[in-house]
């Protein structure tokens, strides 16, 4: 099925994360955030260790994901992050913690009883563990870390995309999309044609 989208490419400079935007006039930004996270949290993000075109990719499967949406999903911090309700963050980079073996990513909620030890912009904030993981599904962990951002929980569906294991699911279903209450995209649709990679590798790790 053929997904509409609108995108920035913008020139970006040599070491430089690339600029890519899928709606830049949507009310809401989900922030793919590939270049490490300084900002002192629960444990280390460092810059995703994946090529230009790995990026693209991921950012492709992303934003083509969330194209029933209106948000933005971009690598251009919005500078608002965990001040401003709506906005989101995904920190792509490293392998995790000890604490959590085995997980492609983690995201810290507001149900979580450990989530009180933490300052509350973790709650504005996924991690993806891109070290763990094949470069072709590091798409679908940031679509799923970033679900449970806006309100999504798992779903024993194998075909959601909320489905707990990376590289599975491959559609929102219902459960999902009332869960998340985003926005829908508005109509028409921009005029950009994005075609979403949705042949993923099977993977049976806990996300």
């Amino acid at each position: 099925m053929k997904i509409l989208l609108a995108i920035l490419l913008l020139a970006s400079t040599a070491g430089a994360v690339p600029v890519l935007r899928s709606r830049p006039a949507a009310p809401i930004a989900l922030y793919l955030d590939f270049d490490g996270d300084f900002v002192e949290r629960p444990y280390p993000a460092p810059p995703a260790n994946l090529s230009d075109a790995q990026i693209f990719a991921a950012w492709q499967y992303t934003a083509t994901t969330y194209a029933p949406f209106n948000l933005d999903v971009t690598t251009v911090d919005p500078g608002n992050i965990d001040t401003i309700a709506g906005d989101y963050a995904v920190n792509i980079g490293g392998s995790g913690i000890a604490q959590y073996p085995g997980f492609d990513g983690l995201t810290f909620t507001q149900g979580e009883a450990w989530t009180p030890k933490f300052p509350p912009a973790i709650k504005a904030r996924s991690y993806v563990f891109s070290d763990r993981l094949d470069p072709s599904i590091v798409g679908n962990a940031i679509v799923h870390e970033a679900g449970h951002g806006f309100g999504a929980v798992h779903n024993d569906d194998p075909t959601s995309f909320m489905y707990p294991y990376t590289g599975v699911g491959f559609r929102w279903t219902q459960v999902d999309i009332d869960a998340m209450r985003l926005p829908p995209a508005p109509v028409p649709e921009p005029s950009c044609v994005l075609i979403a990679p949705m042949l993923l590798l099977m993977r049976n790790r806990k996300a």
